[in-house]
């Protein structure tokens, strides 16, 4: 895949940009080997790019250009890297948390009901007046709800 974007970078010059298409290459190392597999290409990307630039007898102005839009594909193509190793981590982890809770809990993808309990089907926001014992309010829940406990019986009883 890299070597397909470096083909089309050679064939366009260095007048038509093909850096985002590097970025491809970028994401699909990161989301398949992690950060080092992004990070490969993106070092990998970098080489290639500034190889075609200077063969293709592209010259700038100054020489330090050349350096300076090196150092920025560089740092974006790793700001991607690492967002996309970071991206997919905690997609991971959300997944892990949804199969242990569905273990826990089973849940009618239909109507959102959870059981089956010992008293059937429940709904979710009913679960909670069923099995008492088993909530316990965090303290920001307890500040802000002390106005509304009276209006419900569940919390009421718990204040």
């Amino acid at each position: 895949m890299l070597a397909l974007v470096a083909w089309a970078d050679w064939i366009t010059t260095a007048e038509v940009s093909v850096g985002p298409l590097y970025l491809f290459t970028i994401a699909y190392g990161s989301w398949n080997l992690g950060k080092r597999g992004g990070a490969l290409a993106s070092f990998a990307a970098i080489v290639l790019w500034a190889t075609l630039d200077i063969k293709s007898g592209h010259r700038y102005s100054q020489s330090w250009i050349l350096w300076e839009q090196i150092g920025v594909r560089l740092v974006v193509y790793i700001a991607v890297t690492f967002g996309i190793a970071l991206y997919r981590k905690t997609l991971e982890a959300h997944r892990q948390r949804l199969a242990m809770l569905e273990q826990v809990l089973a849940v009618c993808p239909g109507c959102g009901r959870i059981g089956p309990q010992e008293a059937g089907w429940q709904r979710a926001e009913d679960l909670h007046i069923h099995n008492r014992d088993r909530y316990q309010f965090c303290p920001i829940c307890i500040s802000t709800k002390k106005a509304d406990a009276p209006s419900h019986p569940t919390l009421a009883q718990h204040s």
